[in-house]
């Protein structure tokens, strides 16, 4: 059973982009045709139309495309001709047009190659190695796909791999190299489900069950039509004509493997649906089918029936061959064997006819002259029985007679062979016998001179690398000894510098504790409560900035100080310097570890301090217990924000004016980058600070 012809490449051509009408994707495709403004974008939605509509709707396609040349045309869009070119390409391929296929495939590749559209400039490859290939140049069409095929690898675009893998397997198998077309559509195979494009899969599916049937492997052929058949079911919008190949090549596989009734069920649907198709090709092959099945099932009625439905169609020799030789066996089992010798005539006569022409096998030759003298006996003469069994006979001497010749031949030639090959085996034996002794006495030679040679050579080779070793290691000592006081003056060096920085933190805050000092004898000194008030915060102010460079200096990081933990200190301080205020403020902050440099650290300190300066003169009066929240919040990898938030009586917007206090925190936030803004409709006072960490 190896009569199915798969019409391959030129449905997958289309298949290979559409597979089927979707009617809710078309509808939004056209919406967007619509609405897109870009020339260029419409171009590429109107060949997704096209695409959709060629397997379908040739006259709403071939408005569509004529709607994208006018389009390209008219806004010199070449990129637009490529597509239109590349639709052509695909069109044509499947009316059978191989050479306007290649004009217009070529077009796409040049146009698609300038614009550097690399996937597009693989499908017209495609298409060309398609076109090609039915158009007869098998060689270059093969070429063709193998060099695309290692583009679309080395781009990594999946789908041109499977349908260029996929082509390449039903070349391979239309050549008979059938381990590498299976291996080529598993591979397909794999790259389509990696799309997830059942199509694809299907159609790889397809052919893979016509290799298994071409090998007769029918619990194969039958595994995986099983496995077909769920897939398709599981897609609602398959086209026909993938449904129609696809059943035919099931019922031929279920044949092979004698499961006629399930084999006729899926030949029955693809009859059923080919007329609509309407490509002779694959209404024949069904038919084709068919006909076997019913010849099988032993019901004879329906199988002459459809083989004669297949000679009404202008089909090819060989399927009158087939569908004659048919009709003759099932007119022979109804005993009509008037009818069975007609139709074996004619089949001898095109079989002699190929014979002559195509060299067509001599067994199907001689067999048919066998039915032909059966046909003549059943009928009662004898003599054209006789005329037709000699002539089979003689045929069948012809093939074992040469068959014979060609084994004593061969025969012949081995053994004169043989005896030449005798006398000449004696002569190579002396021969031989002569050089052992001598290569024997050469081999010892050779031997002893070798290994002194190759000692004196290992020796040399020792000594060359002892001396290298020693003169390497005697300069990695070196190195190393020098590495080792470079690394201590570096060290010494550090901690010198680590001391200076320290000390020249210390002093620094010394100093301001010597101006807080004076300040605060200035203050007690003084009666005007408004210098008080200012030496105090002055102070305040003072102490904020003294807090960072005693963090730096008690830090093992010298130029980073943890703001949690200064934090942490200030408020202590706050608290410590205003107990007997009779104030009862609670504090909460909400920070993580944050470890910021002096130049964002001290005016972020000075903001913290004013905003808490603030709030204990203005928020809590009356000795009024309250509450104060910090929390800082990081929105990115060098911003910020601080929420500062009291539940206290807050103050006016005139107040919050001519605050020097506030004044001061807008300057400051200016030089961190930031923003400051005052919540409202919020009991208290609510602030949201937003800043960005500064670098030198």
């Amino acid at each position: 059973m190896k009569k199915l012809i798969i019409i391959w490449l030129v449905v997958f051509s289309i298949s290979n982009c559409v597979f089927a009408q979707d009617t809710k994707t078309i509808n939004i495709i056209k919406k967007k045709i619509r609405k897109e403004q870009n020339d260029s974008l419409k171009s590429e939605l109107i060949f997704d139309l096209c695409v959709k509509y060629q397997p379908m709707e040739i006259a709403t396609y071939k408005y569509y495309a004529e709607l994208l040349k006018t389009t390209a045309q008219k806004k010199k869009d070449y990129n637009a001709l490529g597509l239109y070119s590349l639709l052509n390409a695909s069109y044509l391929v499947t009316k059978g047009d191989y050479k306007g296929s290649i004009e217009n495939s070529n077009k796409a590749s040049i146009i698609f190659k300038k614009n550097n559209n690399k996937q597009k400039y693989l499908d017209a490859l495609f298409y060309n190695a398609v076109a090609n290939y039915y158009n007869g140049n098998i060689s270059f069409a093969e070429k063709e796909a193998t060099d695309a095929l290692i583009e679309a690898k080395k781009h990594h675009f999946y789908n041109q791999i499977a349908s260029l893998q996929y082509f390449l397997g039903c070349s391979y198998a239309r050549k008979n190299q059938l381990d590498k077309a299976l291996k080529a559509q598993n591979i397909a195979i794999l790259y389509f489900q990696k799309t997830k494009n059942d199509f694809g899969v299907i159609n790889c599916y397809n052919e893979v069950i016509t290799l298994y049937i071409y090998n007769e492997n029918w619990d194969k052929a039958t595994e995986y039509s099983d496995l077909i058949l769920q897939l398709a079911a599981k897609l609602e919008n398959l086209d026909i004509q993938t449904k129609s190949l696809l059943y035919t090549t099931v019922a031929a596989a279920y044949n092979g493997a004698k499961l006629y009734t399930k084999g006729l069920k899926y030949a029955l649907k693809a009859n059923k649906i080919n007329l609509d198709i309407g490509n002779l090709e694959i209404i024949v092959n069904n038919l084709n089918v068919l006909t076997e099945l019913y010849s099988s099932l032993k019901q004879t009625d329906l199988a002459i029936k459809y083989c004669k439905i297949i000679l009404q169609y202008p089909v090819s020799d060989k399927y009158k061959l087939e569908a004659y030789n048919l009709l003759a066996k099932n007119y022979q089992i109804k005993k009509n064997y008037k009818s069975a010798l007609y139709y074996q005539t004619k089949s001898v006569g095109i079989v002699n006819m190929l014979n002559n022409s195509d060299r067509c096998s001599n067994e199907i030759y001689r067999v048919l002259y066998k039915d032909l003298a059966t046909i003549q006996y059943l009928l009662g003469d004898y003599t054209n029985a006789y005329r037709y069994l000699l002539k089979y006979t003689e045929l069948n001497n012809k093939v074992v007679k040469n068959e014979k010749e060609k084994d004593i031949n061969a025969l012949l030639l081995k053994f004169d062979s043989k005896e030449k090959k005798i006398r000449l085996k004696q002569l190579e034996i002396q021969n031989k016998n002569k050089e052992l002794t001598l290569k024997n006495q050469k081999y010892y030679l050779v031997l002893i001179t070798s290994l002194l040679l190759a000692s004196i050579l290992i020796l040399i080779i020792l000594i060359i690398f002892y001396l290298k070793i020693y003169k390497k290691n005697k300069l990695i000592l070196s190195q190393k000894n020098n590495l080792e006081n470079f690394s201590k003056q570096v060290n010494d060096s550090l901690n010198v510098k680590n001391v200076l920085l320290k000390e020249l933190h210390h002093r620094v805050k010394n100093n301001m504790q010597i101006i807080m000092s004076l300040l605060n004898i200035q203050a007690k000194e003084s009666k005007n409560k408004s210098i008080q008030e200012f030496v105090t915060k002055a102070e305040d102010r003072i102490q904020s900035m003294s807090l960072i460079h005693r963090s730096l200096y008690e830090s093992e990081s010298v130029d980073k100080i943890d703001f949690k933990n200064y934090l942490e200190q200030l408020l202590v301080h706050f608290e410590n310097a205003r107990l007997n205020s009779g104030q009862t403020i609670s504090i909460a902050i909400d920070i993580d570890s944050i470890y910021f440099d002096i130049i964002t650290a001290i005016p972020l300190g000075l903001i913290i301090n004013e905003l808490l300066l603030n709030v204990y003169k203005h928020a809590f009066p009356n000795n009024f217990k309250g509450s104060i929240s910090i929390i800082f919040e990081k929105i990115d990898e060098k911003e910020y924000i601080i929420y500062f938030k009291d539940n206290g009586v807050g103050y006016s917007e005139s107040h919050s004016k001519n605050t020097l206090g506030l004044e001061l925190v807008e300057m400051l936030i200016k030089q961190l980058q930031g923003t400051f803004v005052k919540l409202t409709d919020v009991q208290g006072t609510h602030y949201k600070i937003f800043f960005k960490e500064q670098t030198k």
